[in-house]
């Protein structure tokens, strides 16, 4: 559970397939600070309370955030709100908690992004995918820089706070309709020019929703700047290979023998049992034809004297003195 210590009362989770998240901490850095009576925007230029961790993405499992405030929260306006972005993505919706109930707890969960228009919405709810990398010939070094700054913002979800007031002002939808793009979870891949080594390996795509709603609603009107919240959550996310080649959790030890054999279960005993009896069987197939060659192919017994040597090969010394061989064969 990601927690400010400048932000008391606040806690932020993601949770993965019904599952909390595990967090792990930034490898590099972690977090800026500021004194908790210092989180208002006082001071555009100072640096806003911010925390970074990771958690494993699994594809194909959906999640979703999960906020809550605690009664010990000291609110500084009438409300707070939150806002969801996913891989640069977000909408115009806000969630969020009114002082007026400040002495009782208050939780709520993000699953989707809403584009809305006129009299219906769509939701866009968040599961991982895994990131397509390969070579892509036919890219242009425009493409390639337009694709470079979209994936500054990949693999990463945050959760902005901000504070707000409620508008007893109606809003129609016919005013701001909300496109949601999702053309990242398009199923495409992404050249290794364009990642430099960045070890983003997953992505956020949606499956979505259309419902009917109510064409005009509250607003809450932000009271911080829509670029300055007062506290941000981030949640940078990977599969677990990209979580151990980024250095965020350790290689796991080589399992020894005995250790992977006393993990095995049923079924994958009888295999290996199996593998090695058939490795048992072509070795000893390969020592018998090596046995069997060694027998063909033994070496004649080469003369070792000249009596030896004219024995086999009908050999004679003429009264010269010379050698003479029979090569013709006939007795």
């Amino acid at each position: 559970m990601a927690v400010l210590d400048e932000i008391p009362g606040i806690k932020v989770t993601v949770e993965v397939d019904g599952e909390t998240a595990i967090e792990y901490d930034n490898p590099a850095s972690g977090r800026l600070s500021l004194t908790h009576d210092d989180f208002h925007l006082a001071d555009p230029k100072r640096p806003l309370p911010y925390i970074v961790k990771y958690i494993e993405a699994i594809p194909g499992a959906p999640f979703q955030f999960r906020i809550e405030r605690t009664r010990n929260f000291k609110f500084k306006a009438s409300r707070v709100s939150f806002k969801a972005v996913v891989d640069g993505q977000s909408d115009h919706s806000l969630i969020g908690s009114s002082k007026e109930n400040s002495r009782s707890y208050w939780t709520e969960v993000i699953r989707y992004l809403v584009s809305s228009k006129v009299d219906k919405n769509t939701q866009y709810y968040f599961k991982f995918k895994n990131l397509q990398v390969g070579d892509v010939d036919n890219l242009t070094p425009a493409d390639i820089e337009k694709q470079a700054k979209k994936t500054k913002e990949w693999g990463t979800l945050l959760v902005k706070c901000f504070h707000s007031k409620k508008s007893y002002k109606s809003h129609s939808l016919r005013d701001e309709p909300v496109p949601v793009n999702t053309s990242i979870s398009g199923a495409r891949t992404v050249s290794e020019k364009v990642l430099k080594g960045k070890s983003v390996d997953a992505l956020t795509e949606f499956d979505t929703k259309t419902v009917a709603m109510s064409q005009e609603f509250n607003v809450w009107p932000y009271l911080d700047t829509k670029r300055r919240p007062f506290a941000i959550f981030e949640f940078r996310y990977r599969t677990r290979n990209g979580l151990i080649e980024e250095g965020v959790i350790p290689r796991p030890p080589t399992p020894t023998p005995e250790e992977t054999v006393r993990d095995m279960s049923e079924a994958e005993l009888r295999r290996l049992a199996q593998e090695l009896l058939t490795a048992e069987r072509e070795r000893a197939k390969a020592t018998a034809i090596k046995e069997e060659n060694g027998r063909r192919i033994k070496r004649e017994h080469e003369p070792t004297s000249e009596t030896e040597f004219q024995a086999k090969y009908k050999a004679r010394r003429t009264d010269n003195g010379q050698l003479e061989v029979d090569l013709t064969g006939d007795d």
